[in-house]
């Protein structure tokens, strides 16, 4: 299985109650969950907080997630300067991550023209392969289908996490991508069945975290055909989509492994753990249900 292919979940980062990593967690959720069935590990994405790890914090949350995983390592090490996006990517790459997963640079505001080049110098610098993430919601840019199919043609451009929650300019990027050698993934669970039937190749599920194995079940009904069990479990990622999203990303994911006992609810500053509405929504929500 290639960092491009099948269900790969955005880990969370466990934090202990005084706000350190929790290595020890990380290796347990990610074990957890190879167990359930994903296919592939992404940490330092933005379900992991990466924008709150220092960098010392950002290299051994990765370092530990490649110690720990028997599964491809897809990295996030996207960063608003191209120099420390590579610096990142270079770390991931030497210390065993299969892929890296660069992020639209966000506050530097590039335009697509520049962004090409960005994403064409990482990928020119390392000698793992490169997958693209947009999130527009995120970073306040989208890379453009026609940015993205001339990225396509670079070599060690692998694909793209697509997380701007438009299906038509998701199908636009499978049709015009279908000739090279250049997957597209699902950002979105809500998108995981169009994606995949479509013709993309992975699922980059939030959901996954608390729920592994229905979102892997998913993924094999929408790649062997089975429409009729892909629509019923397509209804029920969507209700776990929105629990996960009672409040920003991960504040409700955390709290629901918490009440299911795999890590801590604990969240970094600027981010603060459930309020008890939240909370008592997300127990309520998980009794009728039995994660993996």
């Amino acid at each position: 299985m290639s960092v491009t292919e099948g269900v790969l979940p955005p880990i969370t980062t466990p934090m202990d109650e005084s706000g350190d990593v929790d290595h020890e967690a990380l290796r347990a959720h990610i074990n957890r969950l190879e167990a359930a069935g994903v296919h592939g590990i992404i940490p330092c994405g933005s379900t992991g907080e990466r924008a709150t790890l220092t960098r010392e914090e950002h290299e051994r949350v990765i370092e530990t997630t490649v110690d720990a995983a028997s599964t491809p390592v897809l990295a996030g090490t996207g960063a608003s300067s191209t120099q420390e996006a590579i610096e990142l990517s270079t770390h991931a790459a030497d210390v065993g991550a299969d892929g890296v997963l660069v992020i639209y640079p966000y506050y530097s505001w590039p335009a697509n023209d520049h962004v090409v080049r960005h994403y064409e110098a990482i990928a020119d610098a390392v000698d793992v392969p490169l997958v693209i993430y947009n999130i527009p919601k995120r970073t306040a840019r989208n890379l453009e289908p026609d940015a993205t199919v001339r990225l396509a043609d670079h070599p060690n451009i692998a694909g793209i996490k697509e997380s701007a929650g438009d299906i038509n300019q998701m199908y636009e990027l499978l049709q015009r991508t279908r000739d090279k050698e250049f997957d597209v993934l699902s950002g979105y669970d809500s998108q995981a069945l169009s994606t995949i039937t479509l013709g993309g190749t992975g699922i980059t599920s939030v959901a996954a975290n608390v729920f592994p194995e229905t979102v892997c079940e998913l993924y094999d009904a929408a790649r062997t055909g089975d429409l009729e069990r892909g629509r019923e479990l397509h209804e029920e990622i969507l209700e776990l989509e929105s629990a996960m999203n009672l409040q920003t990303i991960p504040i409700a994911v955390k709290a629901a492994l918490d009440i299911v006992g795999v890590h801590g609810p604990h969240v970094r500053p600027p981010l603060y753990e459930a309020d008890p509405e939240t909370r008592e929504e997300l127990e309520s929500f998980l009794a009728d249900r039995n994660p993996a």
